[in-house]
């Protein structure tokens, strides 16, 4: 595989994160107004808007978001777990390759 091949890779794995990620981060974020609006006290229990913090996305990757038995939270959830696992493996595998290239570039 040429150069510009493994650039094609590279770019494709940068697009497939950036893409994952700012689909889970919309979807956290029509989650968090609907939270707002309709379930006061779970929004609250998740925290302040104002300062990043971890709850948010452990609410919803634990499945935690299910006891509001609510089906338009749930299909945004899961639109949202998926972008995010997409988003992660995608940032993993580019970061593997990564190094892998510097090991090689290194052992040569």
């Amino acid at each position: 595989m040429n150069f510009a091949g493994v650039m094609h890779i590279f770019e494709v794995l940068i697009a497939l994160a950036l893409i994952g990620l700012v689909a889970c981060g919309f979807m956290q974020s029509k989650i968090a107004a609907k939270l707002q609006r309709d379930y006061p006290a779970e929004r609250a229990r998740l925290g302040d808007d104002g300062k990043f913090n971890y709850a948010p996305i452990v609410w919803l990757v634990s499945g935690d978001y299910r006891s509001l038995n609510d089906p338009q939270i749930d299909n945004w959830a899961r639109v949202a777990r998926a972008s995010l696992l997409v988003g992660a493996l995608a940032s993993l595998v580019f970061f593997v390759l990564l190094a892998y290239g510097r090991y090689r570039a290194h052992s040569m």
